[in-house]
């Protein structure tokens, strides 16, 4: 997916329209993980993140560079180009990098468009990933859209590695909620015995909170023993 920030401030393009001058020299390096990696301009960092704008008046403020902790080198060299270029590719392979990055250092049109490729790329298997990663995000829009999802997909998680790392607060919602939508009552069942067996040591004490959440009358007599037959 290609995008390209549209929406930038006169502001942002004067100051782009600065840079292109050749003897708007380059007056910062960007350190990372102790070497040089990337020259900027202070000027163009500070139009495009109010991030690097504290930085750049406060610890960097007659510095000649900045160290950059916990983004990656790749995904800060995609940021920077993003700056300077108004464009940025986003793919499945770097997107949550991005959207973590971004979000650190306050690119806001960075962040919306990683959060658009993640609307679009839900699917059963990466639901509930997306739906963590955009909670720490900020995004309770696609949070939430992630949820709706979830309870529809249901189904789709028995057995999965993310369902079997689930929290115990996030497998209640899910069990508790009135609007999920399973084949029938034994998935339910199952997929919380699924889970308490993961880690039995630690989740047995939550068994009873959440088998009250199982609509037993709606279990058959024999599918319920069979399920517990299979366990034993």
């Amino acid at each position: 997916m290609h995008a390209t920030a549209e929406h930038l401030s006169k502001e942002t393009y004067s100051t782009l329209d600065y840079v292109c001058d050749p003897f708007a020299v380059f007056d910062m390096d960007l350190e990372v993980n102790d070497k040089i990696f990337h020259k900027v301009h202070k000027v163009v960092l500070a139009a495009a993140s109010p991030f690097f704008d504290t930085m750049l008046a406060t610890e960097n403020k007659d510095g000649d560079f900045m160290k950059i902790a916990d983004i990656n080198e790749e995904i800060l060299a995609d940021i920077i180009d993003g700056i300077y270029s108004g464009k940025i590719t986003i793919t499945g392979s770097n997107v949550k990098r991005l959207l973590v990055a971004s979000t650190l250092s306050q690119i806001q049109w960075i962040t919306n468009v990683c959060f658009e490729f993640l609307k679009n790329h839900l699917l059963p298997l990466n639901c509930l990933g997306i739906s963590k990663l955009v909670d720490s995000c900020g995004c309770k829009e696609l949070y939430n859209r992630c949820q709706k999802y979830i309870l529809k997909k249901f189904i789709w998680k028995f057995g999965t590695q993310e369902h079997l790392l689930l929290f115990f607060e996030e497998i209640r919602y899910l069990v508790s909620s009135e609007i999920i939508i399973v084949d029938s009552e034994i998935n339910v069942f199952t997929a919380i015995l699924n889970w308490i067996k993961y880690y039995p040591g630690k989740r047995l004490i939550h068994l009873a909170v959440l088998f009250k959440y199982v609509r037993l009358p709606l279990i058959s007599t024999k599918c319920l023993m069979n399920s517990v037959a299979a366990e034993s």
